[in-house]
C-alpha cells in the first residue's frame, strides 16, 4: 500500500527548519507504521 503524509511547511523560516519538519514527519510515520517485531518467544495465542 501507499502512505501519503501532508506536512505544512509554510511557516518555516528557512530550509533547515523545513528539513527538520519533514524529517520529523517521516520519523513519526515510520515509527507508527512499522510492522510489529516477529514473536520469537515460541508462545502462541
Amino acid at each position: 500500500g501507499l502512505v501519503v503524509v501532508e506536512v505544512n511547511t509554510r511557516r518555516c523560516e528557512d530550509r533547515a527548519e523545513r528539513e527538520a519538519d519533514l524529517a520529523g514527519a517521516l520519523a513519526f510515520t515510520r515509527l507508527n507504521l512499522a510492522a510489529p517485531a516477529a514473536d520469537t518467544s515460541g508462545w502462541r495465542r
